[in-house]
């Protein structure tokens, strides 16, 4: 009956497992959600966000000018004001990203955006890096349960007249959802 379905629908159980599901289809960092903290609705919230995002990129309204409005905005502070980005990327799932930043050395760091947009974004680790001239910074999940992270940097680094090749690899600590 209708009531047996909706009900079926409120329990935890259903949106957890949707929630794995929609990590593993998808290819989201499952980390990104700490189920054991999430609310029901935030478990619900989240399995159904990639139908939301597809419904809002497939949604055509004939003024492809205006684009996507963002629907949260985070702010990176830190106590040295004088630290730029270099480069960044969003860790799919959206909570983890990992950055180059430059001030008065270079660093590679990882920071939490949180999963709610009422949690501040704080920085999880950061690693001194050498000057370099170009970078890529690429991760892959490190660990069997898809639980840590694998970060690789390859950067072209000037020593006089020479170029040369330099490969770091780290592995971060399994986060826990």
């Amino acid at each position: 009956t209708c009531k047996d379905l909706a009900s079926a629908t409120r329990k935890r159980c259903v949106w957890s497992d949707a929630l794995t599901i929609v990590c593993r289809n998808n290819g989201l960092f499952s980390p990104s959600f700490p189920r054991a903290v999430m609310s029901n609705k935030a478990l619900e919230h989240a399995a159904l966000a990639p139908a939301r995002f597809a419904s809002m990129i497939m949604k055509d309204d004939g003024d492809r000018s205006r684009g996507i409005a963002p629907l949260s905005t985070r702010i990176l502070m830190d106590s040295d004001s004088d630290v730029y980005f270099d480069s960044l990327c969003l860790i799919p799932g959206g909570r983890f990203m990992p950055a180059m930043e430059s001030g008065d050395h270079l660093i590679s760091s990882l920071w939490d955006l949180g999963f709610q947009t009422t949690i501040e974004p704080q920085r999880l680790a950061s690693i001194p890096i050498p000057e370099y001239t170009s970078t890529i910074c690429d991760y892959y999940p490190a660990t069997s349960d898809g639980s840590g992270l694998f970060f690789f940097l390859l950067s072209d680094e000037e020593e006089g007249s020479k170029m040369y090749k330099s490969a770091c690899s780290y592995v971060t600590a399994a986060l826990t959802d």
